[in-house]
């Protein structure tokens, strides 16, 4: 099931993914909402999704999250190119990694509660 998460998830990923680092601070502030429009994606994929499809697209969509925010907060400690004009910015910088660890704690929450 992982290959198949991964895969999956690094095609939808860039969906959001790079609109993470061009967000306003007062949209970092929007964790939350962000979270429900993320999950709310996901909803609707499964809905249309054909009837044949043998993964859990909603936990797959918790894991692809999970993958996107720790690969940003990796490439923003490496300081890798798209990350490197957020880290010149102190405030942006704070608030980005505030509502990463949002995503973060609202995607370990729902993923607990599959075990």
């Amino acid at each position: 099931m992982l290959h198949l998460t991964t895969n999956w998830g690094y095609d939808l990923g860039w969906i959001f993914w790079p609109g993470w680092f061009h967000l306003s601070i007062q949209e970092y502030k929007k964790a939350n909402e962000h979270f429900e429009y993320l999950e709310k994606l996901f909803k609707k994929i499964k809905k249309s999704a054909p009837k044949n499809i043998k993964i859990d697209i909603i936990y797959n969509g918790y894991l692809l999250i999970f993958e996107r925010v720790i690969g940003t907060l990796f490439d923003l400690s490496v300081q890798i190119s798209h990350a490197k004009k957020v880290n010149k910015m102190k405030n942006k910088k704070k608030e980005f990694i505030k509502f990463l660890n949002t995503l973060l704690d609202l995607t370990i929450e729902k993923l607990e509660k599959y075990k």
